[in-house]
């Protein structure tokens, strides 16, 4: 169906006021006419600001208002001239959308009513307007247009409109555009809560004619992302067993299902839909929902081997020579049950601590400590390390990016056995911190004295202020507090008011949790 919508403008001019009226078209299924989306004012919300429908997105990318237009055109500038920084920083004030449906909060558990929309994200092409025109004319693409960075495309993909299969159906898109584009898509579109920014592309393509992408039959597909190695003979096993399990049953197919998963990670999927098709009831699209829904407990890979020996033992007999029947051992039952494994994990050997990575002057002392101590390198250079760490804190911060500055501290936690001097290796190095800290603590005891006692007045003080205004309002004498008297009472205590002057720690003495909650600065003097 085709929208005209009109996007007003007021553009101020000397003398007068001049209303300028865009118009634009937008083209898409009818299907999709009263579909909406959920609209946020930027990547921080997590509230939609408003519901919106597909033709007024289209139209805002097309023909944005002018503080959108704006912005955009001034990220593409920050990344023209290099700065990628400021062109991810100032991204995220954009204005962002769910393609994927409408939410009460921005997460996947907020979903409300899917859209039957896919994201399509395709970054760094090298011909973005091409590749745009091209994708357009797929026939389960409903619009195409250029990414705010104008060095990617966006497309909206036409699904179908449930949330069960979203995952799914986006791994199956994956693969569509790697046959058809030989394009990679990105791979957070999985996400059905995953925000869109809004782009600026006056040249944006829409089909009216667009069809729904349907799940291939037998699909299979499952995010090679999130698979884990595992051994191919515990693989194996896992195919004996359901080899001896039928899955009509409901709880057993989805008993075997977490089992698998328990077992076998997301490699484990594969096998459970291509067991699951010799089952009456296999539904091929509800299978990906029901893994996703398994999040382990007391169904482990060991619920796998019980039923499928269990199965064995019900069916296998055979008579010996002298006509006694007995059960028949079942002749690979080592692939049904694993290997014993100790409780106890196997000691690792011990990597050699990069003492290289200390730098030369903590590393010399690290090396003349170790040469009379004799404590294990690692115990040496992490007391040497938070002594450093102490002594330059309040001096220097440690940028990780542009946005995450702070104090370069650092914490170290050493485990050993009572003797090993954890105590006496960390006094090597703190002694100057100490000396300096009984230092401060003796220039400052007089201030300090000082302080303490001008605090100890400025508390008499206050307390007889508060008296005073306790006093007026139980005379009722006014019930106007803006009084000039209780104005002079309440100035009084603000121009009283004393901070308290502390000896400065660079370290505390060493004791129990309880010491420490008990710890009193003023008894180092």
């Amino acid at each position: 169906m085709y929208f005209r919508i009109q996007i007003l403008n007021l553009q101020g001019k000397i003398g007068c006021n001049e209303r300028k009226v865009m118009t634009t078209e937008t083209k898409i299924p009818d299907a999709l006419d009263h579909v909406r989306i959920s609209l946020f004012d930027n990547a921080t919300s997590t509230k939609p600001q408003k519901n919106i429908s597909i033709h007024e997105l289209l139209s805002l990318i097309k023909n944005p208002q002018d503080k959108i237009q704006e912005q955009i055109e001034s990220l593409r500038q920050h990344l023209m001239k290099g700065d990628e920084e400021k062109y991810k920083h100032g991204k995220k004030k954009l204005v962002a959308v769910t393609v994927s449906g409408t939410f009460s909060r921005r997460k996947t558990e907020g979903l409300l009513d899917h859209s039957g929309i896919l994201q399509i994200d395709i970054d760094k092409v090298e011909n973005p307007s091409m590749l745009r025109d091209k994708i357009a004319q797929d026939q389960h693409i409903l619009s195409a247009f250029l990414s705010p960075s104008n060095q990617g495309v966006k497309a909206l993909m036409f699904i179908p409109a449930d949330h069960s299969v979203h995952k799914e159906v986006f791994m199956a898109a994956d693969s569509y555009f790697k046959e058809h584009y030989n394009v990679q898509i990105d791979k957070s579109c999985k996400d059905v809560s995953r925000l869109m920014f809004l782009s600026y592309d006056p040249d944006l393509k829409t089909n009216p004619n667009a069809v729904p992408f349907e799940l291939p039959e037998d699909n299979l597909l499952f995010d090679a992302s999130d698979v884990t190695s595992i051994e191919n003979s515990d693989c194996e096993r896992a195919k004996v067993a359901l080899e001896k399990i039928s899955p009509e049953e409901y709880g057993t197919w989805i008993n075997a299902g977490m089992a698998l998963k328990d077992h076998l990670g997301q490699s484990g999927f594969p096998l459970w839909c291509s067991w699951s098709k010799s089952s009456s009831k296999y539904n091929q699209k509800e299978m990906q929902g029901k893994w996703d829904s398994f999040t382990g407990g007391n169904i482990t890979a060991a619920t796998l081997f019980y039923m499928a020996s269990d199965t064995l033992k019900d069916s296998v007999d055979f008579t010996t020579n002298n006509g006694t029947k007995k059960k028949r051992e079942y002749e690979n039952s080592e692939l049904l049950w694993p290997e014993l494994v100790p409780l106890m994990r196997e000691e690792e050997e011990p990597r050699p601590y990069p003492i290289d990575a200390l730098g030369e002057v903590i590393k010399e002392a690290v090396i003349e400590c170790k040469s009379f101590g004799k404590q294990p390198l690692a115990m040496i250079s992490s007391a040497a390390l938070a002594t450093a760490s102490i002594a330059c804190q309040g001096h220097v911060d440690v940028a990780r990016d542009s946005e995450n500055i702070g104090p370069i501290s650092l914490y170290f936690l050493t485990i050993a056995e009572s003797g090993e001097r954890k105590t006496g290796t960390d006094r090597i190095f703190s002694k100057p911190l100490e000396e300096w800290q009984r230092k401060v603590a003796k220039e400052m005891q007089n201030e300090i004295i000082e302080s303490r006692a001008m605090l100890d007045a400025w508390k008499s003080e206050r307390t007889a202020l508060l008296s005073q205004i306790k006093q007026e309002k139980n005379k009722k004498l006014t019930k106007d507090y803006s009084t000039e008297k209780n104005v002079k009472i309440s100035e009084g205590i603000k121009l009283s008011n004393r901070d308290r002057c502390d000896v400065p720690l660079a370290k505390t003495p060493q004791a129990s949790s309880e010491d420490l909650l008990a710890f009193e600065p003023e008894k180092v003097i």
